[in-house]
């Protein structure tokens, strides 16, 4: 399958990182950890925690805890994805 090139998305990608006033976006700028949290609690709970990769479905108890929200399901009845392009394909696939 041939896909044409999206002229408009190379144009954007090649020049939205370098203007002073992006008026394209409709979003903003991501914040950073240290905007998010008191340093405090960075330095206590997540300066000793190891980095590593998790749980591909999503950790049991993140599972259990969204299972809660609805009627009769459990951790075993929910996947856990990276994002929503993520989820709108498996979702698109598994109806396929």
């Amino acid at each position: 399958m041939k896909v044409e090139r999206f002229d408009m998305e190379r144009y954007q990608s090649t020049w939205e990182n370098s203007v002073e006033f992006n008026l394209a976006d409709s979003g903003l700028l991501p914040l950073t950890l240290a905007g998010l949290v008191d340093h405090t609690w960075v330095q206590e709970v997540l300066a000793h925690e190891p980095i590593g990769y998790g749980f591909t479905n999503g950790s049991l108890e993140l599972r259990t805890e969204i299972a809660g929200l609805y009627h009769a399901a459990g951790p075993e009845h929910v996947l856990v994805t990276t994002g929503a392009a993520e989820a709108n394909f498996l979702i698109t696939w598994a109806l396929l």
